[in-house]
């Protein structure tokens, strides 16, 4: 039973390190627009941070339309329904440096 709970506790702590890492990530590229998420959770909730977020990994602007303030839950998933549909059909950068021959003998 000890076991158990102090195994439970490290996978917490484990899950709570990764969130405020990828949280601070996430924020470095937005702070570049001048904004901020403070929880994953609330700050993608209604697509518009993701839509910046995409924006600048990709380095170009959505050739889509997106609700800038979603006032509505169904604007804010349509928002990030277009973000999972754009990342989906987005080009995949092509890797010719791993593969077998790519090794120098």
């Amino acid at each position: 039973m000890a076991s158990d709970a102090a195994q439970a506790r490290l996978e917490q702590e484990w899950e709570s390190v990764q969130r405020k890492a990828f949280t601070h990530w996430v924020n470095t590229y937005l702070s570049r627009r001048g904004m901020t998420v403070d929880t994953l959770e609330s700050g993608f909730k209604s697509g518009v941070m993701l839509v910046n977020l995409l924006e600048l990994l990709a380095r170009q602007d959505m050739d889509f339309k997106f609700y800038k303030t979603p006032k509505l839950r169904i604007h804010m998933i349509e928002n990030c329904n277009l973000c999972l549909k754009m990342a989906q059909n987005a080009r995949r950068p092509e890797c010719h440096h791993f593969g077998r021959k790519s090794r120098r003998r």
